[in-house]
């Protein structure tokens, strides 16, 4: 049971290691593009259907009888859970007679919850990994069958972090199956210490308050990287409405003169630089809200009044 990028190695894995999957379970088509009318399969059901494996994506609860039905029908020992998007109510997890395996972004019991791996670098966390676990009723609470850690560089963005955890993830799960199966491996419950939760992000998540020190806005444009972004208020359109300015790339301003938070400056080397609560922010790329992303230097050519802002404000 999976859907996104993270969950497509996992079930790579357990096709190549020769396992039975009987069936892939993944949330319903989805359409993209301008017409809106091009359904797109996500990574979890092409590869599924490249190796034809039936594809179930039911629209309802997984506890609808008809449903359930179809599940109990395939009498799988154990299901492994990525990225599925979709609570699994006790029917489903009391099923398999190995229970349901849960492959997860984080070292629980931190980053519990819908978005571990933006958690993790938005707290400014050095180390995150990935925890294979028995799943119970609760979010991400059952015990732990194996963990393993990977460092969180000063520079790495999601993107970068998701695709090294969702090989990490994939690689434990194989490596730790045999063994779980035949019971020689147990679970073992989580520490009650130490436990966080994070939630499923939103747009506003990005807004940044310029009253943030310089680490803790970089780490958000790392964390939110490519999606929300991080953006800033600045100028108002016809009907008066502050508009968003995305930043798409930045960089901390060392040794950055002193400024009221959110105050817009230059140097000789930097365009565009805003003031923080401990510092600066480099601003290389913008992207206002209806115009093309592009360079700081040719945004602030086109919008010189950008150097007599304080950016958040509303004004």
């Amino acid at each position: 049971m999976g859907t996104g990028e993270f969950a497509a190695p996992s079930l790579a894995v357990l096709i190549a290691a020769n396992y039975s999957v009987v069936a892939v379970y993944t949330k319903p088509l989805s359409v993209h593009g301008r017409s809106r009318t091009k359904a797109v399969p996500n990574p979890v059901r092409a590869r599924a259907e490249r190796h034809a494996i039936p594809v179930h994506d039911p629209a309802g609860r997984l506890s609808d009888a008809d449903t359930l039905a179809t599940l109990r029908s395939l009498a799988p020992d154990i299901i492994i859970v990525a990225a599925y998007g979709n609570i699994l109510p006790q029917s489903v997890l009391d099923l398999p007679r190995h229970g349901c395996v849960n492959v997860h972004a984080s070292l629980l019991p931190r980053w519990r919850g819908a978005s571990p791996i933006h958690a993790a670098i938005r707290a400014g966390d050095t180390q995150t990994g990935v925890t294979i676990m028995r799943m119970d009723a609760g979010l991400d609470t059952g015990p732990i069958i194996a963990q393993k850690s990977r460092a969180i560089t000063p520079h790495m963005h999601t993107p970068e972090l998701f695709a090294l955890l969702a090989d990490d993830g994939a690689r434990l799960l194989v490596e730790v199956l045999p063994d779980y199966l035949r019971g020689a491996r147990v679970p073992q419950p989580q520490s009650t210490h130490g436990v966080t939760t994070c939630r499923t992000l939103t747009r506003d998540d990005g807004h940044i308050n310029w009253h943030d020190t310089t680490q803790s806005i970089y780490n958000q444009f790392r964390a939110y990287d490519p999606w929300p972004g991080i953006f800033t208020l600045w100028h108002r359109d016809a009907a008066n409405t502050p508009l968003r300015l995305k930043l798409t790339d930045i960089r901390p301003c060392m040794d950055a003169p002193r400024h009221m938070p959110g105050t817009v400056f230059s140097t000789d080397t930097h365009p565009l630089c805003v003031a923080t609560a401990d510092g600066a922010l480099v601003v290389k790329r913008v992207q206002l809200q209806g115009k093309n992303d592009m360079d700081a230097r040719a945004f602030v050519n086109g919008y010189p009044d950008i150097n007599t802002a304080r950016l958040g404000e509303m004004w």
